[in-house]
Order: C-alpha cells, then structure tokens, then sequence
C-alpha cells in the first residue's frame, strides 16, 4: 500500500509541475510566433 501512495504522490507532483510550467510562461505553448525561416 506505500509504494501505491508514494507512485500516486510522484504522479500527482509531475501534473502538476508540468501544468505550472507550461503556465508559469518559460514555454510559449500559443501558435501566434513565427516558425523558422525554412518551414515558412
């Protein structure tokens, strides 16, 4: 039963800290900027 909790716990923390990253603005997830010079 802890090493469900604790797979559980991990799990959670990773959603979450992918959630808050994708947020927090360190990653443009918007399709408004430009691609590169070779795929336009």
């Amino acid at each position: 039963m802890a090493a469900i909790k604790t797979i559980l716990g991990l799990l959670i923390a990773v959603v979450l800290g992918v959630v808050g990253f994708a947020y927090s603005g360190l990653y443009n997830v918007a399709a408004d900027d430009p691609h590169f010079g070779v795929t336009r």
